[in-house]
């Protein structure tokens, strides 16, 4: 399964989860209310986009997902919360507290730390597919991985298609 497919799919099963009543949206364009009026639908293409945004009945649920390189999700959620009070859409919950979840199954310490420096909560996921894709993922890091991945390069270069 390719990367995108992996988050994705990710995405869609921990929200269907965790918000079983709806009021998530995914892969939600960030467009903030200047940006809208000034260039219209052409700023869908240059909006950022979180994985996922949820509303309860108290708070901003803003939820990156990330299995490969977590750090790239806790990066983004700072910058993803800025814009909220800016955004058109969100208006009738301005005021409403913003909470950052990174939803990875791949945590480490220097992640854990950096979540908790930066106020984003840390959501560990394991169990049934996830597991393997992981498992493929560490697989690549031991010296038969590596190997492996040398002679896959081997082979693209000789059929010329790297």
């Amino acid at each position: 399964m390719a990367r995108r497919e992996v988050e994705k799919r990710l995405a869609v099963e921990w929200m269907a989860e965790h918000y079983p009543d709806g009021g998530y949206w995914l892969n939600y364009p960030l467009i903030t209310e200047e940006l809208g009026k000034r260039y219209g639908l052409q700023a869908f293409v240059w909006a950022r986009r979180a994985d996922a945004l949820a509303v309860t009945a108290t708070e901003i649920h803003l939820i990156e997902f990330k299995v490969w390189k977590p750090a790239d999700g806790l990066d983004k959620l700072p910058t993803y919360a800025s814009l909220i009070p800016y955004i058109a859409d969100l208006s009738p919950y301005r005021g409403y507290p913003v909470r950052l979840l990174l939803v990875t199954p791949r945590p480490n310490p220097a992640l854990e730390e950096s979540c908790r420096l930066n106020n984003v909560t840390l959501v560990t996921v394991s169990g049934g597919w996830i597991d393997e894709v992981v498992a493929g993922i560490e697989r690549l890091w031991t010296a038969e991985g590596r190997a492996a991945m040398a002679e896959k390069k081997r082979l693209r270069t000789w059929l010329g298609l790297d």
